[in-house]
């Protein structure tokens, strides 16, 4: 399958493999699906439930990539509250990176990661304003 890889910086093809291979020493994860790349090893995991299984989250990111992203959802999940909320500010985040539909997980690089915190900042300053 061809997922884009932030190690290669390009679309790649990815080789559909399991928790085994990346994480050896998590048995919970065992048989969970990961899509990687053999040309920089970096990895994404998929959707496991049956409906989506095999389904790549997002992009294939780099560790830093992958530390950004807990950031940014760890920035932006306290804002959501409920479901028309987090429409709300994923569409705005959307828009923000030209994105159809934001997802932290198509982040792909720093410059994305600090234009999301900023958004997210300037709701976050709206939001505690109210």
């Amino acid at each position: 399958m061809k997922i884009f890889c932030c190690g290669c910086n390009k679309d790649v093809e990815a080789r559909l493999t399991s928790g085994a291979e990346i994480y050896p020493k998590r048995p919970k994860l065992t048989e969970k699906p990961f899509y990687k790349c053999d040309g920089c090893g970096n990895y994404v995991g998929c959707k496991h439930e049956s409906a989506g299984r095999g389904v790549p989250s997002g992009t294939i990111a780099t560790p830093q990539i992958r530390q950004v992203r807990q950031d940014l959802y760890k920035a932006l999940e306290p804002l959501c509250g409920d479901f028309e909320r987090r429409k709300a500010i994923y569409a705005r985040l959307g828009k923000a990176l030209k994105m159809k539909e934001y997802s932290t997980a198509k982040v792909n690089n720093l410059s994305q990661a600090d234009q999301v915190m900023s958004v997210i900042k300037e709701i976050s300053e709206g939001y505690y304003e109210n």
